[in-house]
């Protein structure tokens, strides 16, 4: 999932920015009632930071970290 937006999103839009994606991901499964709300966040944090992030194509990064607290909950956190 994460790979897909990563990967395809600048493609579908045409984007020509120098943007170096840096992941921090656990394998983790989750069940499908949390991976569709999961994606739908990523894929909204990743295209506002392609759009909005790095004005005049000066390029920049993007770092998504998911992984399992200690505690039992998950986190995600995407950082431009």
């Amino acid at each position: 999932m994460v790979n897909f937006c990563i990967e395809e999103y600048p493609k579908i839009k045409r984007l020509t920015k120098n943007i170096k994606i840096i992941q921090d991901l656990e394998p983790i499964s989750l069940p499908m009632e949390s991976v569709i709300p999961c994606g739908l966040i990523l894929n909204e944090l990743v295209s506002n930071a392609y759009k909005y992030a790095f004005p005049f194509d000066n390029g920049g990064k993007i770092i998504i970290h998911f992984f399992k607290e200690d505690r039992g909950y998950y986190k995600f956190i995407v950082k431009d």
